[in-house]
Formats: C-alpha cells, structure tokens, sequence
C-alpha cells in the first residue's frame, strides 16, 4: 500500500470535497482513485465511494454501500454497518423490506432502542403484512 504523509493526505481530502462541490465528477473520481490506495479498510473504501456516487446521483451507490455494510458486518463493525445502512435507505425511495428487516437486526445486536422503535414504525407504514401474510410484530418475533 502506498503511504501517504499525513499533509500529503489531508489536501487529497480537501480537493475530493472541492472537487464534489463544484460537481467535478471525473476529477472527485481520480482524487478517490488515489487515495484508495493509502485507505486500508475495504469497507471504509466502498463507503467513501458510494458517498460520492450519491453525491453525483449516480445509483451505483447502492451497491458501494451495500459492498461497505457487507465489509463492516465481516469485521464485526456493526455501529458502522447501521450507519450506512441509514444513508443507503435515505437514498432509496421505498427501501426493500429485507433492507430494513438487515437494519432491525443491526440496531437489535446494538441494543439501540430508540432506533428500533423508529425503524418498526417505518416498517410498519411501509409493510403492513409480510409476504407471509404475518403481521410485522409476527414478522419480528420470527427473525429473533
């Protein structure tokens, strides 16, 4: 990996949030190629890229951030894996159930409660009933 002083790094960051704000799309792109290389977590990696992605409304950022969540579940990083799950379900219009069922089990696993309530309300707007036919409190008490 290539190793970046610390200066050296902190302008690479400056000029990728430059870059993005004058929606300089290819130019954000090679800052990020650059650093990738001096990142050392995969997950962080795919989060930074789907952030970008979104940034420039490209729907490739959907599977960056599911690339990311997927890294940070395999090394245990679960507060960051329901973090970008949120910003993944923020960008998509009706989040899937299974989504948001993955989110559910995230904050479960945390213990987060007060994101629990507020997820099961969404999931109830959202799902009433399950493909099953179950109610979402049923639906629930099953994925436990």
């Amino acid at each position: 990996m290539v190793q970046l002083t610390s200066e050296k790094c902190n302008v690479a960051w400056f000029k990728l949030a430059e870059f993005v704000s004058r929606k300089e799309k290819e130019r954000a792109f090679a800052i990020y190629r650059l650093m990738v290389h001096a990142l050392q977590d995969n997950a962080l990696a795919a989060q930074l890229e789907g952030d970008l992605m979104a940034a420039f409304k490209d729907q490739r950022a959907i599977e960056a951030y599911k690339r990311s969540i997927a890294q940070y579940e395999i090394s245990g990083r679960l507060f960051e894996a329901a973090l970008v799950s949120e910003q993944l379900i923020a960008l998509i219009v009706i989040p899937s159930q299974e989504l948001l069922m993955k989110l559910h089990g995230l904050y479960q696993l945390l213990g987060n409660q007060r994101a629990l309530v507020r997820l099961e309300r969404q999931l109830k707007r959202l799902y009433p009933l399950s493909a099953e036919g179950m109610t979402l409190q049923e639906s629930l008490q099953n994925s436990i």
